[in-house]
């Protein structure tokens, strides 16, 4: 359980630093109004995905992470 634990941690370091990255992309393609090449449609529309489903990853990982150190306290299985 010690090494999920840690394994968990250490992904959701890497799920922020890809939220704040895709976040970032999103940003610069609103302020630069950057739209594609065949539809000209602006591309903040389907870049906007990519930080909500980084959000919900990250919302997973935290709760895998609780669930984990609640079956570390309780000496038992993980139940989720």
């Amino acid at each position: 359980m010690w090494l999920r634990l840690i394994m968990l941690t250490v992904v959701l370091g890497f799920v922020a630093v890809l939220a704040k990255a895709s976040y970032d992309l999103l940003a610069s393609s609103m302020k630069l109004g950057l739209k594609s090449y065949d539809l000209a449609i602006p591309l903040a529309w389907t870049q906007i995905s990519m930080p909500l489903g980084s959000a919900l990853l990250f919302i997973w990982v935290m709760i895998d992470i609780i669930g984990t150190v609640r079956a570390i306290r309780g000496g038992g299985e993980e139940k989720i």
